[in-house]
């Protein structure tokens, strides 16, 4: 059974008429004396109540336009591809799933891997106390009758995916679900060769004139040729030809010829990488506001494995659902997780790294369940529970152990995507299994396996080569070919992600912790590229939050001015800026940020012989070695202010008071001395951090590892710290930086 999906157009209404559909059957609640069957009895009687039928009434159309674009995936786009799904530079979206090179013959893309809902619907109904209510045991128990799978669980079948029918296996749960459905056994008139051959060649003559409806025929006609010309047909350039022509009148067809053309396809059996399939997730966003509309008004009513089939429809549209719709979502997962299908409970996850909603019960019921079920999750399935963890930046430590300890024997079974993200999550997370050694040796064993199938998806090498840095593995022999010239422009050429700054980020890794690599680098020119694309980024994003520039105020104002303080990146690849400080032999602040300092100033600070000017006033103060007095014009008041700046000045100098001259001599001399402390000062934020933790998160502990390595003191404005401070008095701010900038890093 196929389902056909069409977008409808002004003026035309969807094919089927409104009938009561997601009634929800509650099996589970028994009436004194009712024994199991009666429940179901019951449950099948509740969807025929008019009180209790949901209709589903179909949306008027505004303005739909059906959307096709065979060139989604091959296609250059401009997409920040950072954290792969998407930690602080999230806004990657999911690249089209593909098979691995490596082993075809095995037929192991398993977006999911779990046969899905069949499988586990049919284990779960095993369990003691198995709650049936969301599907009928009877339902359950036919899922794909006679197969391996509905007789239990095998190792062999884990890795099995069946991309067109286990998506589609919530179309068995209800029968209202028939009525909207296409039956792939619906019987039609045979068309014999020659009538395939005459429409081909009618499609050639009369290519131009050719209306919407006999367009729609033609495909009609052509899908019931005998199974053995479907592939003739497929190949020819004149179906091809076809092809375009119901490209450019899309807009004009109606729903039923869409309908029409869907189901031929299906006869075709046109495989989804066909320029008139494989998906460009672009969808008319208030056709999905009133698609949420219509799943918050009937939540209470759809069982758990629509509601993950719900979770994957808005996944692969990109459209997000509000936190609103996510946390009840989560909280009916959560009252029945342990009968949640292994494929509705990855959608489920998808659609919560997709929203970042941060649901905590949900997170804390799936570390409880996840562990034991990844033996039993075929390795893509595994990967989306481990990269929703990261995204979400959750570590869950029996997680990633189960993951990990099962991987090393069914890494053959990985696509290049599937080891990029697992690597990605356990460095995002910064997490080191027990059996690191086997578990890292394995995944870079297997990159090298599949290096033709990273040649067509370079950012799958980025991301592996990014995570293992995080985690501190360095394989010199992939990082030299992915800074290669020629790798580095086919990743350009060829992915649909803008690289440069993964490249970047790996190339600066590279020159700052691998002193003994002497492999490719990237060219100047792209270095500039990339650390001017950082810097931009980086300083947009600091220079907004209004606690970094409060910060970096009062910095100044505790420091002496700005030339003693500077804003950049130290190291540009670890994408987030630096509040650099530098102190002298005796721990005062040197005015090392040129930038700063006015040119006028500049020349007088390169003089060798410096001093102070002696007048009158300072001679008298030398000689008799006391300040002269306020003179007659002077109020008490007016020299109480210049006592406080001298203290002032003596907080930021760490010593007593001095003149202002003293202090003048002695900048001119500092500026020429070589530092003896740098401060790397860290305006941390709770993104850095593994969720509800202080465990900081891979590329920022990484970046604290490489800035120890130049040299640096890393001083932590941690944000629990600073945040709360700043409702207080700029006193207590300015005593709270000066302890951490004089004090704590010593």
């Amino acid at each position: 059974m196929a389902l056909a999906i069409c977008r409808r157009f002004p003026g035309s209404f969807c094919g089927t008429p409104p009938r009561p559909a997601l009634i929800k059957h509650h099996i589970n609640k028994k009436l004194p004396g009712q024994t199991c069957e009666d429940c179901v009895l019951t449950g099948r009687m509740i969807h025929t109540d008019a009180r209790m039928a949901a209709t589903l009434k179909f949306l008027k159309p505004l303005g739909y336009q059906a959307f096709c674009n065979p060139f989604a995936y091959s296609a250059t786009q401009s997409v920040t591809y950072w954290n792969v799904g998407s930690c602080t530079w999230q806004t990657e979206q999911d690249p089209p799933e593909h098979s691995s090179l490596c082993h075809p013959a095995k037929k192991v893309e398993n977006i999911n891997s779990t046969s899905s809902s069949q499988r586990l619907l049919t284990t779960s109904s095993a369990l003691p106390g198995s709650e049936t209510s969301r599907a009928p045991a009877s339902q359950a128990s036919t899922l794909k009758s006679g197969s391996p799978r509905a007789a239990g669980v095998v190792e062999e079948d884990i890795e099995i995916f069946d991309s067109f029918e286990d998506p589609r296996g919530f179309l068995q749960l209800r029968p209202e679900y028939q009525l909207h459905s296409y039956n792939r056994s619906e019987t039609c008139q045979p068309l014999s060769v020659s009538e395939g051959e005459l429409i081909l060649h009618k499609v050639t003559v009369y290519q131009g004139n050719l209306q919407p409806q006999v367009i729609a025929e033609y495909f009609c006609k052509l899908s019931s040729l005998p199974a053995e010309q479907h592939h003739v047909v497929l190949s020819s350039t004149r179906f091809a030809l076809l092809c375009q022509l119901s490209v450019k009148n899309i807009q004009l067809f109606d729903v039923p010829d869409l309908i029409n053309i869907l189901k031929a396809f299906v006869n075709l059996g046109i495989p989804p990488s066909h320029s008139m399939l494989g998906e460009s997730r672009q969808v008319p966003q208030d056709l999905m506001q009133k698609l949420e509309s219509l799943v918050l008004k009937y939540i209470d009513l759809i069982n758990l494995e629509e509601i993950g089939t719900i979770c994957l429809g808005f996944f692969k549209s990109s459209s997000s659902l509000s936190e609103y719709v996510m946390r009840k979502i989560g909280d009916l997962a959560c009252a029945d997780m342990q009968h949640l299908s292994n494929y509705a409970l990855v959608n489920i996850l998808k659609m919560f790294r997709f929203t970042h909603v941060d649901h905590v019960n949900f997170m804390k019921h799936f570390g409880q369940i996840a562990p034991q079920r990844i033996p039993f999750l075929g390795v893509q399935g595994v990967m989306h529970l481990t990269l929703a963890c990261s995204a979400l930046r959750v570590l869950d430590e029996g997680l990633m152990n189960a993951v990990a300890a099962s991987l090393p024997t069914r890494v053959a079974y990985c696509r290049s995507k599937d080891i990029a993200k697992i690597l990605w999550s356990f460095g995002t997370l910064n997490y080191k299994p027990p059996n690191t050694e086997e578990f890292y040796s394995a995944l870079i064993n297997e990159i090298h396996r599949k290096m033709p199938e990273f040649n067509r998806y370079p950012e799958h090498l980025l991301t592996c080569l990014l995570g293992l840095a995080f985690s501190e593995y360095f394989p010199f022999e992939l990082i030299n070919f992915a800074l290669s010239p020629e790798f580095v422009k086919l990743a350009q050429a060829r992915s649909k992600f803008e690289l440069t700054k993964e490249l970047y980020t790996l190339d600066g890794i590279v020159g700052t912790e691998c002193l003994d690599y002497r492999g490719n680098r990237l060219s100047a020119h792209l270095q500039q590229e990339g650390s001017e694309m950082l810097w931009n980024l980086a300083r947009k994003d600091m220079c907004s939050k209004p606690e970094f520039l409060e910060a970096l105020f009062l910095l100044e104002t505790m420091l002496g001015g700005s030339q003693y303080i500077k804003h950049h990146m130290i190291l540009p690849h670890t994408r987030s800026s630096d509040l650099e400080v530098q102190l002298d032999v005796n721990m005062k602040p040197l005015p090392f940020n040129r930038e700063a300092i006015p040119v006028e100033e500049e020349a007088t600070l390169k003089l060798k012989h410096v001093g102070v000017s002696l007048t009158d006033d300072l001679m008298n103060q030398l000689l008799q070695g006391k300040s002269r007095k306020p003179t007659q014009g002077e109020t008490e008041s007016e020299t109480e202010p210049r006592a406080r700046e001298l203290e002032k000045t003596a907080i930021h100098l760490g010593s007593s008071p001095c003149s202002m001259a003293d202090r003048l001599g002695a900048d001119r001399l500092a500026c020429m001395q070589a530092p003896q402390v740098k401060l790397a000062i860290q305006l941390t934020n709770k993104n850095q951090y593994c969720y509800a933790s202080r465990d900081l998160l891979g590329l920022h502990n990484m970046k604290r590892r490489q800035l120890n390595q130049l040299g640096y003191r890393v001083v932590e404005l941690f944000h629990w710290e600073w945040l709360p401070l700043l409702k207080r008095t700029r006193l207590e701010k300015l005593m709270f930086l000066h302890e951490k900038v004089f004090t704590s890093t010593f």
